[in-house]
């Protein structure tokens, strides 16, 4: 995932915003977040990727002690669904919650999906926003 955006970065964007979005480019959120992205330096983008894909805190998740919940799409290109049934093997009481839909961000590619779930997790009286947007 480094050496493309080393290469080009500008197709490395798109190829990336397209792919964590799930949604071939056509949502005006994906579009919103490809532009973002490319207000990044490419050398800075380059060190947090990094940054991400050395990080490994799995020896740290049995210190959580905060009530969680984690929130994986069925198909997420960035993160296999067995990375967050790890981490819900190894912090204690959380909750899984796995959405049926693709992307890295399900608050763009299944915003209504996300909303039920939040809705269902978090306690009573917390006001959240009406699913507004198209995606289901």
């Amino acid at each position: 995932m480094l050496e493309p955006l080393i290469e080009n970065y500008r197709l490395w964007v798109d190829s990336f915003s397209r792919m964590i979005a799930a949604d071939g480019g056509e949502n005006p959120t994906s579009i919103d977040l490809a532009r973002s992205l490319l207000n990044i330096q490419p050398d800075i983008a380059l060190s947090i990727l990094t940054m991400i894909m050395r990080s490994d805190l799995r020896d740290r998740l049995a210190e959580v002690k905060v009530p969680t919940i984690i929130i994986q799409t069925r198909r997420d290109a960035a993160v296999p669904l067995e990375v967050a049934q790890y981490m819900h093997d190894h912090i204690r009481g959380s909750v899984l919650e796995i959405l049926d839909t693709d992307g890295h961000l399900p608050h763009i590619s299944a915003p209504r999906k996300l909303i039920e779930v939040l809705a269902r997790s978090l306690p009573t009286g917390v006001q959240l926003p009406s699913p507004h947007l198209d995606s289901a």
